[in-house]
């Protein structure tokens, strides 16, 4: 499975993770997926380490972050790279 949750939207106003019931809703089936590990990646780290966070706060214990994410990756033109939905 692949799902895109996007960082900034698992913040309130303040900075702060959103309320529990609000957070799992926002993330969806990636709490339920049994793919393991959840792997996530951002342009370069940053983002995706939050959402690891989140998930992590929300029970899920298998996730991996690529940490050098599509910065590292799109460096070599043999790694494979879909545009687009």
């Amino acid at each position: 499975m692949v799902a895109t949750v996007v960082a900034r939207g698992l913040l309130d106003g303040s900075g702060r993770f959103l309320p529990r019931a609000e957070l799992a809703a926002r993330v969806g089936a990636v709490l339920t997926a049994d793919e393991s590990p959840v792997v996530v990646y951002c342009g370069g780290g940053i983002s995706a380490a939050g959402t690891a966070l989140a998930l992590t706060l929300l029970g899920r214990e298998d996730i991996a972050l690529y940490d050098g994410s599509l910065e590292e990756w799109s460096k070599d033109p043999a790694r494979p790279l879909v545009l687009g939905r």
